[in-house]
């Protein structure tokens, strides 16, 4: 808990919350797909497609093809396709 005035890393009380995180998984892809209308793709990235400007325009996937999107989660674990790959982070 904080209020708008704690600085960045520091607390007001000596506790702290801790959640399921593969509940809030399931809670978050419930809530985005079924109140939000995310589409939800769950497939294997297999190469990263740029573009112009250096953003990503589309991922190509062995299961779906290409898919083209607005925002993309990188779930790739070490492998860090998105970050590590094509944004170099």
């Amino acid at each position: 808990p904080k209020t708008i005035c704690t600085p960045e890393y520091a607390a007001i009380a000596n506790y702290a919350y801790h959640l399921d995180s593969a509940k809030f998984a399931v809670f978050l892809q419930k809530h985005c797909t079924q109140q939000l209308g995310v589409k939800h793709i769950l497939a294997d990235v297999t190469q990263v497609n740029s573009a112009k400007n250096g953003d990503i325009a589309s991922v190509t996937t062995k299961q779906q093809g290409e898919i083209s999107g607005d925002l993309f989660v990188d779930c790739t674990g070490f492998s860090s396709l998105l970050l590590g790959e094509h944004y170099k982070v």
